[in-house]
């Protein structure tokens, strides 16, 4: 088995908004794991502060980031290293939540990592793989539609939803295992951007 990445590029975020806003293109664009304070510049680091309550703590911050798109991502089954919160701005995100000990029963792998070549606009192809040896960790459940005849001990299993609004943040301790799904909110008409959020990592 091969898990493939999205295609990724660097480009001016002023060409990312006008390929956001190309309403003809089928294929989603997403700004993640963009660090506010690398590369976002000050105007924006301003903009960003700590949640007071966490600001006044003893944890250790280690990165800020920032999520862009449009809605329609989702980022499948994983955990992080980091204690984690997460912070929507603009849109929705739906998260599917189990706890660290339910690792057992999601059939963590490792598998090949693969990569695509994208060709704007809309056409996809995977690279052939030239390094066997890297590999991606990542469960097997397809959260959606689980295959329980290849998957049985994720029977019964019942991850916790919660959906983040605009305003609210969501404390994830580290090792809890997480699906994000980010949609357009009721505002995504007044903005370009429809779904913003900023994950602090400690």
């Amino acid at each position: 088995e091969v898990l493939v990445r999205p295609y990724e590029t660097i480009m001016y975020f002023e060409d990312f908004v006008a390929l956001v806003k190309n309403n003809s293109l089928n294929e989603t664009f997403y700004i993640e794991y963009q660090s506010v304070d690398q590369y976002l510049g000050d105007d924006i680091k301003e903009m960003i502060k700590l949640p007071e309550e966490i600001a006044e703590s003893e944890l250790e911050l280690i990165l800020k980031n920032m999520w862009i798109s449009k809605g329609g991502t989702v980022a499948m089954l994983h955990y992080d290293d980091y204690e984690n919160i997460l912070c929507q701005i603009i849109g929705r995100k739906e998260l599917t939540l189990f706890p660290p000990n339910d690792m057992g029963r999601l059939y963590y792998t490792a598998r090949s990592k693969g990569a695509l070549e994208y060709t704007y606009p809309g056409t996809f192809k995977r690279e052939q793989i030239v390094d066997s040896t890297k590999r991606i960790f990542g469960s097997s459940i397809d959260l959606n539609n689980p295959d329980l005849d290849k998957f049985p001990l994720f029977r019964g299993l019942k991850g916790k939803k919660v959906m983040l609004h605009p305003g609210e943040c969501l404390f994830m301790p580290s090792y809890w295992h997480h699906e994000v799904r980010s949609f357009g909110g009721s505002c995504a008409a007044e903005h370009t951007l429809a779904n913003v959020a900023v994950n602090f990592w400690y």
